[in-house]
């Protein structure tokens, strides 16, 4: 039989406490919580033997071995239902055993004492399989060995939890490979009308006679396994579902209704169709799911034409579309009624923002879960928040990551910072120390006399400066309450004022370096008489800056062969004497020579941009040459990026949603002829 995928949820089965491995002082305890001992489970198909393979080769440790946590009966929604981690797991001897560590909370030390009176004893593991392998025979029961299977979490259960591996949730669903070694079971069916019926299928669903031909040759597959690879083999060629706004229907009942509709909502979603056709499938009574499954076959050939491939994917590019266009709409709503201005979209996103200006975060809620095929109608605000935050097919967080990175931007972009004009910017591609060389010259070439020969001349050294990148970040927390209180402008504030201070740390960053005059590569300190950047001592005059000008001119390159010619092109100053400043280098005439002969400014126009600020408070000031030209200090980008990076992580131990806020950059000095300074007076 060919190999298959089905849709699973997390399962759930027996561990065993070894209560001889209790530790009361570091609060451990260690269980085994798999072996290879058949046991009975059961999933789409009914009952059947479940073996989990304990080669440590088929078992994905990396989640457990991170500090899975412990948790209060599987719940994975509350921080208080975390009763502790797993410090360590391991495989031998065709057992899994793992080592559970207890918090010391005030709230846990009941559990953790009957944990030690062997009151406590349920112990269940929530596992996902990713590959089975079955084995089947006419008149047994199944055997399935999970020889990928990944745990992910261990819990205290009162009863453990075999009985809860048939009750899937709808986000809870992953697809699992089935490979079928033999497949004897009996469909009461005649070869005739096992090749009519799979015929049907395949026509129903736009795939020629050839493929059905493909799957009739195939003995072992039965009527409705050929449904199924028609289901997948469509599913392949476009996106899951068609992700419009839909309604929910009233929960199932019993463990066997919800099998049913997961199948159904399986089917409908691999065929490209809205999931209100599933539920309408649903709540149809008496249809069985393999009914159900023909149905949407055949819906999908009478909404074709001959000349058109199957319709299914045709649904699928307009449901992307609209996913992204709601998608959009939600975010910039969101990001308009948080204070961002209109002209940071296009007209056409303003437009269809309308709607969601006014709509509350509770609501962006229910709608992501809507949309995701999630009954909320049971829950109340908390669970409802809880489960948009978690659910892998919910974009709840999606939404509000979009919205706090616009505003992050924007205020990062907002801040009106100086270090741009007199900086250079550069990258570095990680965070190890880079090197800036300033290479020497050759003085000019030799005279080469008659039946003279041309000297060779040794490459002078270059000169070194150093840079290096370093990380800087904070938090974002957005908590359920906040979400559930509409309280908008907690979290928006927050990434309004993380992307000033991302702007702000670099300014800050500059200016303390500037103050700090480091020491250069040659051990001698950025402006010093020795680099021949220092001027007199004065207060900002056109003599000054005559000076200024002179100095910068006359530096040479490393070898002293050449002088550089350099020119001021910014000076920095502090916002006292930034106004004087202005009037030197615009004024037709020298100011100094009042009520004397009018004396033309030799400094007029010396400076493209003078630079006041506040982060100078005493009287000292600076010329930069254009950093392009000849840079002075350096700021470092990591991989060119600079705005800041958010990335979400959504940890156990919060109750609701975490962005992490980097900036990855460095700043030093990389040479110094291109600046000078005046210590003023």
């Amino acid at each position: 039989m060919a190999n298959q995928t089905k849709q699973a949820g997390t399962q759930y089965t027996r561990a065993l406490f070894d209560v001889n491995t209790i530790n009361k002082e570091k609060r451990t305890v260690d269980v085994v919580f798999a072996t290879e001992n058949p046991v009975p489970q059961r999933n789409w198909d009914g009952v059947f033997m479940e073996i989990l393979d304990c080669n440590p080769a088929s078992v994905r440790m990396d989640r457990l071995n991170a500090g899975a946590p412990v948790l209060d009966n599987h719940s994975r929604y509350s921080v208080a239902n975390q009763f502790g981690v797993v410090d360590a797991a391991s495989f031998a001897n065709k057992e899994g055993r793992a080592t559970l560590r207890f918090s010391s909370r005030e709230d846990v030390n009941p559990v953790w004492q009957d944990v030690q009176d062997g009151i406590l004893r349920g112990i269940s593991v929530g596992y996902r399989v990713w590959t089975y392998e079955i084995t089947e025979k006419q008149g047994e029961i199944p055997v399935y060995r999970a020889t990928d299977w990944e745990p992910m979490e261990i819990s205290l259960a009162p009863v453990p939890a075999d009985y809860k591996s048939g009750t899937r949730n709808a986000e809870d669903l992953h697809t699992v490979t089935i490979n079928s070694k033999i497949n004897n079971m009996a469909e009461n069916l005649t070869a005739e009308q096992r090749s009519q019926q799979i015929t049907e299928a395949v026509r129903a669903a736009g795939f020629t006679d050839a493929y059905a031909t493909e799957l009739i040759s195939d003995e072992a597959i039965t009527v409705d396994g050929a449904r199924a690879a028609i289901i997948a083999k469509l599913g392949k060629k476009q996106p899951a579902e068609n992700n419009k706004p839909q309604t929910t229907p009233a929960p199932v009942q019993d463990a066997t209704t919800q099998e049913r509709a997961a199948e159904i909502v399986h089917a409908v979603r691999a065929a490209g169709m809205g999931i209100d056709y599933a539920f309408e499938l649903i709540q149809t009574q008496n249809l069985t799911a393999d009914q159900a499954r023909q149905a949407i076959l055949n819906k999908m050939a009478a909404q074709q034409s001959p000349a058109q491939k199957p319709a299914a994917a045709q649904f699928a590019v307009t449901g992307q579309d609209e996913t992204t266009k709601t998608r959009n709409a939600i975010i910039t709503g969101l990001s308009l009624r948080s204070g961002v201005s209109e002209k940071e979209f296009t007209p056409e996103l303003v437009s269809g923002a309308r709607q969601y200006r006014g709509t509350s975060l509770i609501d962006v809620a229910k709608e992501c879960l809507q949309r995701a095929g999630i009954d909320y109608k049971y829950m109340d605000k908390m669970e409802i928040v809880g489960r948009a935050i978690t659910s892998s097919t919910s974009d709840f967080p999606v939404l509000l990551q979009g919205v706090i990175h616009k505003l992050l931007l924007n205020n990062y972009q907002a801040v009106a910072d100086t270090w741009r004009r007199f900086c250079y910017v550069g990258t570095v591609s990680d965070f190890r120390e880079h090197k800036r060389l300033r290479m020497g010259s050759f003085s000019r070439l030799d005279k080469v006399k008659e039946d003279g020969e041309f000297k060779n001349k040794s490459i002078p050294d270059a000169e070194q400066e150093g840079i290096t990148a370093e990380t800087f970040g904070n938090i974002i927390n957005v908590s359920r309450k906040m979400i559930v209180n509409d309280d908008m402008n907690a979290f928006t504030r927050l990434a309004q004022m993380l992307g000033r201070a991302a702007a702000r740390s670099i300014e800050i960053d500059v200016y303390s370096l500037l103050a700090s005059n480091p020491t250069m590569s040659d051990g001698v300190a950025l402006f010093h008489n020795t680099h021949k950047n220092i001027g007199t001592a004065a207060v900002p005059s056109v003599a000054s800056f005559d000076e200024m000008r002179v100095l910068m001119a006359s530096q040479t390159d490393p070898s002293g062969n050449d002088y550089l010619d350099l020119r001021p092109a910014n000076l920095l100053i502090g916002i006292k004497n930034g106004g004087t400043a202005r009037v030197i280098n615009d004024a037709q005439y020298d100011p100094d020579t009042a009520n004397k002969l009018q004396k033309p400014n030799l400094a007029k126009g010396i400076f493209n941009n003078i630079i006041d600020t506040a982060r100078i408070t005493g009287n000292e000031y600076y010329a930069f040459a254009d950093p392009n030209e000849e840079p002075t200090i350096e700021v470092a980008f990591l991989d060119g990026q600079q705005t800041p990076f958010m990335e979400q992580s959504q940890e156990f131990t919060v109750d609701g949603m975490q962005w992490k806020v980097r900036l990855d950059y460095g700043v030093d000095a990389i040479g110094w002829r291109g600046a000078v300074k005046n210590a003023g007076a």
